[in-house]
C-alpha cells in the first residue's frame, strides 16, 4: 500500500495539472542594457509568499525561443529537475521562474566562465526583479548541477539583494570538459562563499553517481557558509531506477522519482517551515 501511495504522488506531480493551478507564461525583459532574456513564470493559485528563480544544469539553456507544439505546462516532463518541479513549487507558495540564456548563447548553452561572470550576475539581478514584483517578495536563487556554479557566483556578487540560495546536486568537483573548465579543486566549495550573508540550503541525492556532485560532499559544503545567519545541508533517499545516464536528469542527479520530496525540502526552507 505505501508504494503504491508513493508512486502516486510522483505520477501526480509530473502530470500536467489544472490551468488554474499553473498560469504559466514567456516573459521577455532586460537582463543587461540592450541583451533581451526570456524567463519561464509560473504564478502560485494562490497569493504568493517569496519567489524562486530557476537555473539549471548543463549548459542552461531551455530554449523559450523555440517554437513547440507542446502545452507550455507539459513541457519538461522529462527534463531538467528543476522544471520537472516548476508547478509543484508553485503550488507550495512560491512564484517561481526558470531563466533561459541569452540569446548569444541558444546554441551552445553557458560555459561555466559566463556563469561566474558579472555579465551573468546582472541578468540574474534583473531576473530577481522581475520576480520581486510589486510585491516586493523575497527571491531566493535556486540552482541544480551546473545551475549551482550560477548561484553561488551570483549570490557572491549580488549579496543582499537576494534573499537566499539553494543548491542541488552541488558541483563540488573541477569540470575538465572544454568550454566547462572550472578550475577550483572543490568546485564551488572553493568559491568565496564564506561571504555569503543570506541562508543557504544544500539538497542532495544519497544515489547521485554523477561524479561532479558527490552527495557525500553536501555537508562539507553547507560549512563553508561561515556568514549566512540559516544554513542546512540535506540527503533525500528514494525515488525511481535511472533511466539516463548518471549525470543526465532521469537519475538521482536529478532525483528521478522524488520530486515531491525534494519540492517539500525546497518549500519548507525557502519559508522557514522546519
Amino acid at each position: 500500500m505505501g508504494m503504491r501511495i508513493a508512486l502516486g504522488m510522483v505520477l501526480a506531480l509530473l502530470a500536467p495539472l489544472p490551468a488554474s493551478a499553473q498560469e504559466q507564461s514567456i516573459v521577455d525583459f532586460e537582463g543587461r542594457p540592450g541583451v533581451p532574456l526570456k524567463m519561464l513564470h509560473v504564478e502560485p493559485p494562490q497569493a504568493p509568499r517569496a519567489a524562486v528563480l530557476l537555473l539549471t544544469g548543463g549548459g542552461g539553456g531551455i530554449r523559450l525561443g523555440s517554437a513547440s507544439s507542446t502545452p507550455l505546462a507539459e513541457r519538461y516532463a522529462r527534463g531538467n529537475f528543476l522544471l520537472r518541479i516548476r508547478a509543484a513549487l508553485a503550488l507550495r507558495d512560491l512564484r517561481v521562474g526558470a531563466l533561459d540564456v541569452p540569446p548569444a548563447m541558444a546554441e551552445r548553452g553557458m560555459p561555466a566562465t559566463f556563469r561566474r561572470s558579472a555579465e551573468h550576475a546582472q541578468d540574474v539581478a534583473a531576473a530577481v526583479a522581475r520576480l520581486r514584483g510589486p510585491e516586493k517578495l523575497p527571491v531566493w536563487l535556486v540552482g541544480t548541477s551546473m545551475g549551482t556554479v550560477s548561484v553561488a557566483a551570483a549570490a557572491v556578487a549580488l549579496g543582499r539583494d537576494i534573499d537566499g540560495i539553494v543548491l542541488t546536486s552541488s558541483i563540488t568537483t573541477p569540470i575538465k570538459n572544454g568550454p566547462n573548465w572550472l578550475p577550483e579543486p572543490g568546485g564551488i566549495r572553493d568559491f568565496p562563499i564564506d561571504r555569503i550573508e543570506v541562508p543557504a540550503f544544500v539538497l542532495a541525492h544519497a544515489d547521485d553517481r554523477c561524479w561532479a556532485s558527490p552527495p557525500g560532499n553536501a555537508a562539507s559544503l553547507a560549512q563553508r557558509f561561515k556568514a549566512s545567519p540559516r544554513v542546512a545541508a540535506r540527503t533525500l533517499n528514494g525515488g525511481k531506477p535511472p533511466e539516463s545516464d548518471e549525470c543526465d536528469p532521469l537519475s538521482g542527479h536529478g532525483f528521478w522519482g522524488a520530486e515531491a520530496a525534494a519540492a517539500d525540502a525546497i518549500a519548507d526552507f525557502v519559508l522557514a517551515r522546519r
